[in-house]
């Protein structure tokens, strides 16, 4: 029997979700959507994640929003065409044991039947400081491949289950 490939853009829900399951992890690499088994993502709205990822990079390029656009586009593209297990992240933070078990029993994998986990042990690492987000939301708005991601977000994000 297997057990869960968890991937996800930056500041997805990654440490969360690897932190209930004790997963293996596969950080945010496209090319490695297709080589693992049992694969899961999480998807969040690109108007959150992308500016928590920019601030916590200290991204200060000129194209930072547009660059990171056109990697989560290219990221969930992939995720559709191989089909995988997609969570959106505001019900896998909400129910965790319910995506977790979604995606067991898509993969033919025994279900849990609890999580154990503590969200007081500081496993996750939430940006704090929000400073410049607005700048950022800005750029983005502006951003060529900003329409394609909020659409590829909208058909994506859908509840499981």
């Amino acid at each position: 029997m297997g057990a869960l490939t968890f991937g996800s853009f930056p500041r997805s829900g990654n440490h969360f979700f690897t932190h209930l399951t004790n997963c293996k992890w596969i950080y945010h690499r496209i090319c490695d959507l297709e080589k693992e088994a049992n694969v899961v993502v999480s998807i969040r709205n690109p108007l959150e994640c992308i500016p928590s990822w920019i601030v916590r990079e200290n991204d200060c390029s000129k194209n930072r929003a547009e660059l990171n656009l056109e990697w989560y586009c290219a990221y969930y593209e992939k995720c559709k065409e191989l089909d995988i297990v997609v969570l959106p992240f505001e019900q896998l933070i909400s129910d965790p044991l319910f995506c977790i078990n979604y995606a067991h029993k898509k993969y033919g994998l025994e279900p849990l039947q609890s999580l154990d986990y503590d969200l007081s042990t500081d496993f996750h690492d939430p940006t704090k400081d929000k400073t410049g987000y607005e700048q950022i939301i800005d750029e983005m708005r502006l951003a060529p491949s900003f329409t394609s991601a909020m659409s590829l977000f909208e058909e994506l994000c859908h509840p499981v289950g």
